[in-house]
């Protein structure tokens, strides 16, 4: 009988001990999946990560009779559950204006849509390098009591826009109308049942 116990009692260490180091097995594969998941995602930001500031030829965007300059800096990224975002573009400007601040852009471009609200400066279109199955966003920004305000987002197929025949410009110039000094036109693209269309919106600046 003492045997017998003996026996049992060694079977139900040695199982024990085999199911600890099992569990160690298992925390250190997971240790190791998450040191790679981690190291895939900071690969990803590296690659994200741009070095350059892009510069644009803007236009006279104050009116003064000189030409502007635009530069769309580096972005910031962040990750989260390894998932890679952008905080922030920052659009700065050769003259005396304020920066433009794009939350969750990425390089891209800028354009001169003109003075909209007659308020002797221009209003900027960014359109950013962060679109979703070719569906991007252009984006209206004006100079309201000191700072650059978004007042109008419209919808864009990215295609339509890179392969313009006149240029990417002439196609984002061509989607914001001036209507009168309050007011302007904004178009979007659609997806139709069978086909793409324009919507029309009019869009009125703050007062």
């Amino acid at each position: 009988m003492r045997y017998i116990l003996f026996f049992a009692a060694a079977f139900t260490l040695f199982s024990c001990s085999e199911n600890e180091k099992k569990e160690e097995k298992k925390e250190i594969k997971n240790d190791t999946t998450a040191q790679a998941d981690s190291s895939e995602a900071a690969q990803l930001t590296k690659d994200f990560e741009l070095d350059r500031t892009d510069t644009i030829e803007i236009g006279d965007v104050n009116m003064d009779k000189n030409p502007d300059f635009l530069y769309i800096n580096p972005v910031k990224f962040y990750q989260t559950e390894n998932v890679i975002d952008s905080q922030s573009v920052e659009l700065s400007f050769s003259c005396k204006l304020p920066s433009i601040i794009h939350y969750n852009g990425f390089q891209g471009l800028a354009v001169n849509v003109g003075d909209l609200n007659n308020d002797k400066i221009c209003e900027i279109v960014y359109y950013p390098d962060w679109y979703t199955s070719n569906w991007t966003g252009l984006f209206l920004y004006s100079l309201i009591k000191g700072e650059w305000k978004l007042i109008a987002g419209s919808s864009a197929f990215r295609p339509f826009i890179d392969e313009y025949e006149k240029g990417p410009e002439d196609y984002i110039k061509s989607r914001f109308k001036k209507i009168d000094n309050k007011s302007f036109k904004m178009f979007s693209s659609t997806m139709g049942s069978d086909d793409f269309k324009d919507t029309v919106e009019v869009v009125f600046f703050p007062e």
